[in-house]
């Protein structure tokens, strides 16, 4: 019974002395923040040129196309109380020939404008538009009650006075992210 012991421990003592060890990175504390971050999909659509084409007047659509979402991020009670603020990126790529204009608005419960941007303007054939917005929630409060995302998109006339080809396949791609920086 003896051997038996000095064998286990042994066998421990072996097994724990030559087992693989990582040595701790203690410098790590300095990139450490106590406060969380998350980030979520805000919307995201693609548009081809059958949205931007009446087939019965064989014309361009040049009145905004607009769409409003439900934003729900917000009534999670504890991030409206603990967000501090919100940086949104946008990413648009335009295959037509003509240019875009976006409006975005954050819309409360009756559709007052909580927070707007100044309108994105995407040029003809730009296939790697991108943007970057913050919104400090100090100096926005009103942006707590949103509950709505308005997306208005426009396309202008072509410069020689032209129409679209419905047949002529045609993208318009809109992505957006918004990461909330919380405080504990």
């Amino acid at each position: 019974m003896k051997n038996l012991r000095i064998i286990i421990t042994l066998l421990i003592f072996a097994n724990v002395s030559i087992s693989c060890v990582k040595s701790l990175d203690f410098e790590q504390i300095d990139n450490f923040s106590p406060n969380p971050i998350y980030t979520t999909t805000l919307a995201y659509f693609t548009l081809n040129q059958q949205n931007f084409y009446n087939p019965i007047t064989s014309t361009d659509i040049l009145f905004p196309i607009e769409d409003i979402s439900q934003f729900t991020v917000l009534e999670n009670s504890y991030i409206r109380k603990n967000l501090l603020k919100v940086e949104l990126d946008f990413a648009l790529e335009n295959q037509f020939d003509r240019q875009f204009e976006l409006k975005l608005d954050f819309l409360d419960v009756n559709n007052n404008i909580t927070h707007t941007f100044t309108p994105f303007v995407v040029a003809p054939m730009d296939a790697n538009f991108t943007r970057k917005e913050t919104i400090q929630i100090a100096n926005n409060r009103q942006f707590l009650s949103t509950k709505k995302i308005r997306i208005s998109i426009q396309m202008s006339p072509s410069s020689n006075g032209s129409n679209l080809d419905p047949n002529q396949e045609r993208k318009l791609r809109f992505k957006s992210a918004g990461t909330f920086f919380l405080k504990t």
